[in-house]
Protein backbone atom coordinates (compact mmCIF):
# COMPACT_ATOMS: atom_id res chain seq x y z
CA UNK A 1 0.00 0.00 0.00
CA UNK A 2 1.21 3.65 -1.09
CA UNK A 3 1.15 6.25 0.84
CA UNK A 4 0.25 9.50 -0.43
CA UNK A 5 1.14 12.80 1.17
CA UNK A 6 -1.02 15.74 1.32
CA UNK A 7 0.39 18.70 0.84
CA UNK A 8 -1.15 22.31 2.12
CA UNK A 9 -0.28 25.68 3.46
CA UNK A 10 -1.57 27.58 6.39
CA UNK A 11 -3.88 30.18 5.77
CA UNK A 12 -2.67 32.45 9.00
CA UNK A 13 0.75 34.95 7.68
CA UNK A 14 3.71 33.19 9.44
CA UNK A 15 5.69 35.84 7.43
CA UNK A 16 6.86 39.47 8.72
CA UNK A 17 9.03 42.09 7.53
CA UNK A 18 9.99 45.17 9.50
CA UNK A 19 7.81 43.90 12.34
CA UNK A 20 4.77 43.80 9.73
CA UNK A 21 2.79 40.40 9.20
CA UNK A 22 2.89 39.74 5.28
CA UNK A 23 -0.36 38.89 4.05
CA UNK A 24 -0.73 34.83 2.65
CA UNK A 25 -2.65 34.71 -0.84
CA UNK A 26 -5.49 32.54 -2.08
CA UNK A 27 -5.12 30.15 -4.70
CA UNK A 28 -7.03 32.25 -6.92
CA UNK A 29 -4.97 35.47 -5.85
CA UNK A 30 -2.14 36.75 -7.65
CA UNK A 31 0.99 39.34 -6.90
CA UNK A 32 3.39 41.61 -9.30
CA UNK A 33 7.23 41.14 -8.73
CA UNK A 34 9.23 43.56 -10.73
CA UNK A 35 5.85 44.61 -12.41
CA UNK A 36 5.23 41.10 -14.18
CA UNK A 37 1.89 39.52 -12.73
CA UNK A 38 2.00 35.89 -10.88
CA UNK A 39 -0.46 33.90 -9.97
CA UNK A 40 -1.25 29.99 -9.85
CA UNK A 41 -4.46 30.05 -11.61
CA UNK A 42 -3.45 32.54 -14.46
CA UNK A 43 -2.99 31.41 -17.70
CA UNK A 44 0.55 31.94 -19.28
CA UNK A 45 0.56 34.55 -21.68
CA UNK A 46 -2.74 35.95 -21.27
CA UNK A 47 -1.41 39.64 -20.42
CA UNK A 48 1.01 40.05 -22.59
CA UNK A 49 -1.46 38.40 -25.51
CA UNK A 50 -3.66 41.13 -24.10
CA UNK A 51 -1.45 43.89 -24.67
CA UNK A 52 -0.47 42.93 -28.17
CA UNK A 53 -3.92 42.91 -29.27
CA UNK A 54 -5.06 45.92 -27.29
CA UNK A 55 -1.80 48.00 -28.98
CA UNK A 56 -2.53 46.40 -32.33
CA UNK A 57 -6.13 47.46 -32.16
CA UNK A 58 -5.49 50.74 -31.05
CA UNK A 59 -3.06 51.24 -33.89
CA UNK A 60 -5.29 50.35 -36.63
CA UNK A 61 -7.74 52.65 -35.29
CA UNK A 62 -5.55 55.69 -35.68
CA UNK A 63 -5.88 57.73 -38.28
CA UNK A 64 -1.59 56.99 -39.23
CA UNK A 65 -0.03 56.71 -42.10
CA UNK A 66 1.39 52.57 -43.02
CA UNK A 67 4.78 53.70 -42.17
CA UNK A 68 4.20 55.45 -39.36
CA UNK A 69 1.98 52.59 -37.73
CA UNK A 70 4.71 50.41 -38.46
CA UNK A 71 7.17 53.08 -36.49
CA UNK A 72 5.07 53.30 -33.55
CA UNK A 73 4.79 49.31 -33.47
CA UNK A 74 8.49 48.69 -33.72
CA UNK A 75 9.40 51.31 -31.56
CA UNK A 76 7.03 51.45 -28.62
CA UNK A 77 4.39 48.53 -29.11
CA UNK A 78 6.99 45.62 -29.25
CA UNK A 79 9.82 47.08 -26.78
CA UNK A 80 7.07 47.73 -24.14
CA UNK A 81 6.05 43.87 -24.16
CA UNK A 82 10.33 42.77 -23.89
CA UNK A 83 10.32 43.27 -19.88
CA UNK A 84 7.20 40.90 -19.17
CA UNK A 85 8.36 38.29 -21.90
CA UNK A 86 11.91 38.16 -20.10
CA UNK A 87 11.10 38.14 -16.52
CA UNK A 88 8.47 35.39 -17.35
CA UNK A 89 7.85 31.54 -18.81
CA UNK A 90 6.68 31.16 -21.85
CA UNK A 91 6.42 28.75 -24.85
CA UNK A 92 7.78 28.88 -28.19
CA UNK A 93 3.91 28.32 -29.28
CA UNK A 94 2.99 31.44 -27.44
CA UNK A 95 5.99 33.56 -28.79
CA UNK A 96 5.36 32.30 -32.40
CA UNK A 97 1.63 33.27 -31.84
CA UNK A 98 2.26 36.66 -30.82
CA UNK A 99 5.04 36.92 -33.26
CA UNK A 100 1.86 35.93 -36.34
CA UNK A 101 -0.06 38.40 -34.82
CA UNK A 102 1.80 41.19 -35.46
CA UNK A 103 2.94 39.92 -39.14
CA UNK A 104 -0.84 39.91 -39.83
CA UNK A 105 -1.49 43.52 -38.49
CA UNK A 106 1.44 44.63 -40.72
CA UNK A 107 -0.07 42.74 -43.55
CA UNK A 108 -3.31 44.29 -43.04
CA UNK A 109 -1.51 48.09 -42.84
CA UNK A 110 0.59 47.72 -45.94
CA UNK A 111 -2.53 45.84 -48.04
CA UNK A 112 0.24 42.88 -48.84
CA UNK A 113 -0.97 39.92 -50.40
CA UNK A 114 -1.47 36.52 -47.44
CA UNK A 115 1.56 34.77 -49.45
CA UNK A 116 4.17 37.12 -48.92
CA UNK A 117 7.20 35.31 -47.81
CA UNK A 118 8.10 35.94 -44.23
CA UNK A 119 12.13 36.95 -45.18
CA UNK A 120 10.00 39.85 -46.49
CA UNK A 121 9.37 41.31 -42.84
CA UNK A 122 12.87 40.73 -41.52
CA UNK A 123 15.26 41.37 -44.17
CA UNK A 124 16.87 45.06 -44.47
CA UNK A 125 15.72 48.03 -46.53
CA UNK A 126 18.53 47.94 -48.49
CA UNK A 127 17.31 44.49 -49.80
CA UNK A 128 13.89 45.58 -51.04
CA UNK A 129 12.18 44.54 -47.52
CA UNK A 130 11.06 46.05 -44.62
CA UNK A 131 13.80 45.08 -41.65
CA UNK A 132 10.76 44.57 -39.12
CA UNK A 133 11.93 43.22 -35.70
CA UNK A 134 9.48 41.06 -34.33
Amino acid sequence: MVSRKRWFCYAEPHLSLDGTQVPTIEIAGSYRYLGVRASAGQKIGTEVTHSLEEGLRQLSAAPLKPQQRLFLLRAHLLPSLYHELILSRYSKGLLRYLDRRSREAVQRWLRLPHDVPQPFFHARVPDGALEYQS
